[in-house]
């Protein structure tokens, strides 16, 4: 009887087991998901804000700032690959001004750079 009681018992442990591991998984997938969105977002990002610079001819010191950190984030924290190391190296050396006018009015539009 208790050889009994083991076997139902080892069953419904494994069981229990086998569920935590699948929901483990689960949300595993989810992150995993939400990640490599977070990389093609940020990506895109970056490329758009680097050509509308180098189309421009011309960056704030805040602007530049803001897009070495994405790019850093990008690297670092998420990993990315370094497509990105070619155009951030071109932004680098364009000349920083105080202001670019309008030209900020542009930021939220990516399709000005493209």
């Amino acid at each position: 009887m208790e050889s009994l009681y083991l076997l139902f018992g080892t069953g419904a442990a494994a069981g229990v087991v086998s569920l935590i591991g699948q929901i483990i998984m689960r949300k595993m997938d989810k992150k995993h998901g939400v990640h490599q969105g977070v990389c093609v977002i940020l990506y895109d990002r970056i490329k758009c804000l680097g050509k509308r610079y180098i189309s421009e001819g011309c960056i704030t010191s805040e602007e530049l700032n803001d897009l070495m950190k994405m790019h850093t984030i990008f690297k670092k924290e998420l990993s990315g690959n370094g497509f990105l190391d070619a155009l951030i190296d071109q932004v680098k050396k364009l000349p920083i001004v105080e202001t670019k006018g309008t030209a900020k009015d542009k930021c939220n539009n990516c399709d000005a750079a493209k």
